[in-house]
């Protein structure tokens, strides 16, 4: 537990409670993370008026004059169900002590809030929108992370920066006792991770962003300077080494048309830029603004099996690597775009680190409940359960999706939403009380779906 108290200070950033760093061979097993205070407080609203509301802070909950109120969230104190993750994602000014009731009363001025809760909700708040990163791991190589909890967070829970091959086996991200939520960010993200990805046994309940965010990187092109030789920039920070002997996949529109092998590459630390060497002869059609993708920076294989993802604000996964399995899985009460959302932008300065152009992903035998109520971004457009593609680029990015023997009931919007992709294969899917028009959407730039023997309930 880390003893540090960030209740008045809306910018804070707690610092990691373990860090490693350049290591090899990490086993973490049977350990449970949190802080004191928690990074949060909660309590039941017992008053509203036109521009403030009252709450009794929770037993063991932090009170304290003054405390930020960053990101703001509504719950049922009854079954524990999320309402509204996302009534503020700004301060909403700060929290004040009342002394009416018995002393663990407080105020806050905002007719925001006010106006989205009722008297005998729960609400929350996160001291801050960031938090920081509460385990890191950086740059470190065959991860085994056994038998975990984090029952409360200071941002991501587990964050994962350049690391290789990663094993998840029962990692628990949830609240206990009356607490009601666990982090302001996501339980597990992994970004420009390469290797393995092997999750097994994994309960998310109540984060304020994703159950599971794996990330990669868009380049873009800034010189054309021979024919095997280009100049390339991230669109957000990244100076890691680009691996000889791997791919650049370069985006011709929508899709990957070109894999280049990498011969040698120069980082430029002034310009933040990349000299590289390739094998291969480039296409002529490769030029400045063009978009690409190191696939050091991505993982070769995800498994994500036997896992349940509840009161989760925006997503429950997202991915957007090859070879991606999706097993056995619960999605509940996940409010945004999709409970599992492959995604790659139409604008990738957009999504900076959210590129994709994935190839060989299987969603099956999953559950979703109650799932995709909001849009994540407006760039992004559209509600599902699970969606291939919500980049609406013209043609298709996204390659051999299936989407099998998977049950849909309580969903709001489509249950699957297939945008920008090939080869689709939805079958065996069972949609509990879903009119046919919800059932499944495609859009007019996909490819060869096949949608078959799928059953209404």
């Amino acid at each position: 537990m880390l003893q540090e108290d960030p209740c008045n200070s809306g910018e804070f950033t707690l610092p990691s409670i373990i860090l490693t760093n350049k290591s090899e061979g990490i086993t973490m097993e049977n350990l449970r993370f949190d802080n004191d205070p928690y990074y949060y407080s909660a309590g039941e609203v017992v008053e509203t008026g036109s521009d403030y509301v009252i709450v009794e802070i929770l037993d063991g909950h932090p009170r304290i004059d003054g405390m930020e109120s960053w990101i703001i969230g509504s719950v049922n104190l009854e079954n524990g169900e999320m309402i509204d993750g996302r009534i503020s994602y700004r301060s909403s000014g700060k929290w004040e002590l009342v002394t009416e009731g018995q002393g663990r009363r407080m105020k806050l001025s905002s007719s925001k809030v006010a106006n989205n809760v009722s008297v005998g909700e729960g609400l929350y708040w996160f001291f801050s929108k960031r938090g920081g990163e509460q385990i890191y791991f950086n740059k470190t190589d065959d991860i085994i992370l056994r038998n975990l909890w984090s029952s409360g967070s200071s941002g991501m829970a587990y964050y994962f920066i350049y690391c290789k091959n990663i094993l998840i086996e029962k990692l628990l991200v949830k609240p206990e006792g009356n607490r009601v939520t666990t982090c302001p960010r996501d339980g597990l993200h992994l970004n420009m991770c390469s290797g393995y990805v092997i999750i097994n046994d994994y309960y998310c309940n109540g984060t304020n962003d994703d159950g599971i965010n794996i990330h990669g990187q868009f380049f873009t092109v800034e010189e054309l300077l021979s024919d095997k030789a280009v100049r390339i920039k991230p669109l957000r920070g990244c100076d890691e080494p680009l691996q000889t002997d791997t791919k650049v996949g370069f985006f011709n529109g929508a899709a990957i048309e070109h894999f280049g092998t990498i011969k040698s590459s120069e980082y430029m630390p002034d310009s933040q830029e990349y000299i590289v060497k390739f094998a291969e002869q480039l296409p002529s059609w490769i030029e400045a603004g063009k978009e690409c993708v190191p696939y050091c920076f991505l993982s070769s294989y995800v498994s994500i099996k036997n896992s349940t993802f509840m009161n989760i604000t925006c997503c429950g996964i997202i991915t957007k690597t090859d070879n991606t399995t999706v097993d056995n899985c619960c999605f509940y009460n996940v409010e945004k775009v999709a409970a599992f959302a492959l995604c790659s932008f139409f604008d990738p300065k957009v999504g900076m680190m959210e590129a994709t152009a994935a190839n060989g992903v299987v969603i099956k035998d999953s559950e979703f409940d109650n799932c995709g109520r909001k849009v994540r971004g407006g760039g992004m457009g559209g509600y599902a359960a699970i969606a291939t593609d919500v980049g609406m680029r013209s043609g298709a990015s996204i390659k051999n999706v299936s989407i099998i023997n998977n049950t849909f009931r309580n969903m709001p919007n489509n249950c699957i939403n297939i945008m920008d992709a090939k080869d689709v294969v939805i079958t065996q899917n069972k949609y509990q009380g879903i009119p046919a028009e919800r059932r499944v959407y495609v859009d007019e730039y996909s490819e060869n779906v096949k949608i078959y023997n799928n059953q209404a309930e």
